[in-house]
């Protein structure tokens, strides 16, 4: 995976609900778009509302953006304070698992 992912904030940009398809798309919001104003020039995917799941899949993808930033900033800081305290092998582990998840975010991993 090259590049960055499309910058948030995300939110539900269209329901689309048919005979054949339900289903809403997620992308980037500004001022003009939103499910009031439809537009999926900027949209990231679209989940088919199919599964009891799909709502709540929706609303996960949509704040994903949001999640990294503050993964990103709580690892920072939580390495901050524990330089400066004793550091121990749960703290070690804790820190290895966000950046994990923020390397599995941005394709790094």
């Amino acid at each position: 995976m090259s590049g960055r992912h499309t910058p948030g904030p995300w939110g539900i940009l269209s329901m689309a609900v048919g005979p054949a398809c339900r289903a809403v798309s997620i992308g980037q919001l500004n001022d003009e778009q939103g499910l009031d104003g439809v537009s999926d020039e900027y949209a990231v995917c679209v989940v088919p509302l199919i599964h009891d799941e799909s709502r709540p899949n929706a609303a996960l993808i949509a704040a994903a953006p949001d999640l990294l930033a503050a993964l990103e900033a709580l690892v920072i800081s939580h390495r901050a304070l524990c330089d400066s305290l004793d550091w121990d092998e749960q703290d070690e582990a804790e820190q290895a698992k966000a950046r994990a998840a923020i390397a599995k975010a941005i394709g790094a991993a």
